[in-house]
């Protein structure tokens, strides 16, 4: 049955930080006064833009949806308001520019919006019953040796993205367990801390449920005519995904080791009281999340090869955990659903429809990216110097805006390149990897609170990262999707 006791996570996160998590203190000490400064002196300058610079090749109308769209973005990276309400004026600012409803409002009614409010209900189930923790609990249990447990952790939150698809959910379960085994001055704590923060994303690749860029991708390929299920997503991106974090914990563990030795030392692990598990693993609730999970994943499966949405067997195995005999979610849990972030989806989602239906996309895919990746590149050249340039944008672009605004342009720009629209959407989600700043994710910002990591850690580490993400490329596009 469903508890009304807070879960073992709360209570520990509750006892860790009384007075609410502190990850988001940098940007915290930016005022609202700042934040609407900012926003405000922003759109001025987007403004005179548009007034005195309009692009030529676009009608007056297009100029105005280009300036709406800035706009939007430069208030979603800011945030002077919450991310659903700054996504409903650039629809309404659509509808009043003349644009189709049906255009308008086409993300709330696709199937990625659906699928993503079932990956969400479902990361709410499982959280709920501490599964996640059970199984953190399960596996530091077995680790005798800080070192094997450091270079086990980076795969361990690999498997988790299937159960636990948001990064930042698993950072916070799981940071106050390492603290408590492994002290902040030591190359062992800012190793599992960037593997917290860095390489706890990329997981999110390997599984079409497997967080919000991905599903965002799934939902923007969907809108170009390219349908891929989770078994397809799953075949292309699985081993990628996985090289990518091995050789990224490679990297990193060569910036930060303290010798084979420290591999080999029997000593034990001594934990923090305060923070063991000390429930079952296999109680009543986990026991029937993890039977639907199991379910979920079956149905996902069969649905890919009778082509039924993934969203249909998600919801409708997720809406028997709302009644008994199984009860392990209730009417609080659907008060849990983070509702911003589903209408700033559904918003985002609407965005590559308008830019195809308009020349916008047609203008920025030729007249800007095509002027610097045009058809006489050979494809390694290309493929250079797109990652170059989807780096510089994932550090620009924070969070999702860097799927909804590069995404729609490099399917164009490959299409109108002859190259394949499928494989230059898989190595932007690989791009998409790297982060350089706490400030670019909320996962990062978790790990980099308090005294483990500092600025020249984090960026030492996307180097690092930086390198790996090449090689997998490469490899990937030159000896691993020539197979399938």
């Amino acid at each position: 049955m469903v508890s009304h006791i807070p879960s073992q996570t709360q209570r520990q996160l509750n006892r860790k930080w009384p007075h609410g998590h502190p990850s988001l203190a940098p940007l915290m000490n930016v005022t609202p006064m700042r934040r609407s400064l900012a926003t405000v002196g922003s759109l001025l300058v987007l403004l005179c833009l548009r007034v005195f610079t309009p692009v030529n090749g676009l009608v007056p109308v297009e100029n105005d949806i280009l300036f709406v769209i800035l706009g939007a973005l430069t208030a979603w990276i800011i945030q002077p308001a919450p991310y659903s309400v700054v996504g409903l004026l650039l629809l309404v600012t659509f509808w009043g520019l003349g644009l189709d409803p049906s255009l308008i409002f086409s993300g709330f009614s696709s199937n990625g919006f659906f699928f993503f409010f079932g990956v969400l209900l479902l990361s709410l189930i499982i959280t709920g019953v501490d599964l996640h923790l059970a199984i953190a609990d399960l596996v530091v249990s077995r680790i005798g040796n800080v070192w094997k447990l450091v270079l086990v952790t980076p795969f361990v939150l690999f498997l988790m993205t299937l159960p636990v698809p948001s990064a930042t959910a698993r950072s916070l379960a799981l940071k106050p367990i390492f603290r408590s085994l492994i002290d902040s001055d030591t190359n062992a704590g800012i190793h599992v801390m960037l593997s917290l923060g860095a390489i706890n994303r990329i997981g999110g690749r390997a599984y079409l449920s497997g967080g919000l860029a991905a599903i965002l991708t799934v939902s923007v390929l969907d809108q170009y005519g390219y349908v891929l299920t989770w078994t397809d997503w799953l075949v292309h991106m699985w081993m990628p995904a996985l090289l990518l974090v091995v050789l990224s914990t490679a990297a990193i563990t060569l910036l930060y080791n303290d010798g084979v030795d420290a591999l080999l030392d029997d000593s034990e692990l001594v934990t923090d009281p305060n923070v063991d598990f000390d429930e079952p693993f296999f109680d009543r609730d986990r026991t029937i999340v993890v039977a639907l999970l199991g379910f979920i994943i079956v149905a996902w499966i069969g649905s890919s090869f009778v082509g039924i949405p993934e969203f249909v067997p998600l919801l409708v195995l997720l809406s028997l955990a709302f009644f008994a005999p199984i009860s392990v979610a209730d009417e609080r849990t659907l008060q849990g659903l983070n509702w911003d972030l589903l209408v700033f989806f559904g918003a985002a989602l609407s965005l590559p429809p308008v830019l195809a239906e308009t020349d916008i996309g047609e203008f920025l895919v030729q007249g800007v990216l095509g002027s610097i990746l045009g058809p006489s590149l050979s494809f390694p050249a290309f493929l250079a110097g797109l990652l170059c340039i989807l780096v510089f944008l994932r550090i620009v672009l924070i969070g999702a805006t860097f799927v909804i605004i590069a995404l729609p342009l490099v399917i164009q720009l490959a299409a109108a390149t002859g190259h394949d629209p499928l494989i230059v959407t898989f190595v932007s989600l690989i791009a998409g990897s790297v982060v350089f700043f706490p400030i670019q994710t909320p996962a990062t910002m978790v790990a980099f609170e308090g005294d483990y990591l500092t600025q020249r850690d984090t960026v030492l580490a996307g180097f690092a990262i930086l390198v790996a993400m090449f090689i997998t490329t490469y490899v990937s596009v030159y000896l691993y999707w020539p197979l399938l």
